[in-house]
């Protein structure tokens, strides 16, 4: 259950802890399911879409942590992630780039609003908090993918923090 105010519940932060500072490199289903939220319908669709690979280790599919971090980043956004971990005193746990500030931008009224309503409509859609933050940085994120290379000239490390946890 999630708490009011666009928090994170303790379960969800204890999750994001023990998947991203406590990191093992392969998880069976049950344990990509407890982790990243997902329910065994997504992780089968995961795997047909190549969104997920698993290894047979010892008769039993696994998961590399890159798989089950990636559908970690489908329930939680990347803000959530790095607030929980700096919230428990793991914020090492991340790539320095990937480590979120804040700042003010300054934009027009009908932006913010913009924003405003995209985070409603994805918290209605996901059932999970949003905020006009998390839809910025999910539109420069795609930004961030088609320049990537020409980034990565002036900012080393920045194609890896944009393909993050991949």
């Amino acid at each position: 259950m999630r708490p009011e105010g666009g928090r994170l519940s303790e379960d969800d932060e204890r999750r994001i802890v023990e998947l991203f500072a406590e990191r093992k490199s392969l998880y069976d289903a049950p344990a990509v399911q407890r982790l990243a939220g997902a329910s065994l319908e997504r992780l089968e669709e995961a795997i047909k879409d190549g969104h997920a690979e698993p290894v047979v280790d010892a008769a039993v599919l696994r998961f590399r942590w890159e798989d089950v971090a990636h559908l970690a980043l489908e329930r939680w956004t990347p803000r959530q992630i790095a607030g929980a971990l700096q919230r428990s005193g793991f914020a090492h746990a991340l790539p320095p780039l990937n480590h979120v500030r804040a700042i003010t931008i300054e934009l027009p009224e009908y932006q913010i609003r913009l924003l405003r309503f995209l985070a409603e409509e994805q918290r209605a859609k996901d059932g999970a908090p949003r905020t006009a933050s998390d839809i910025l940085e999910y539109e420069l994120a795609a930004i961030a993918s088609e320049c990537a290379s020409e980034m990565e000239a002036r900012l080393p490390g920045f194609t890896l923090a944009a393909h993050f946890p991949k």
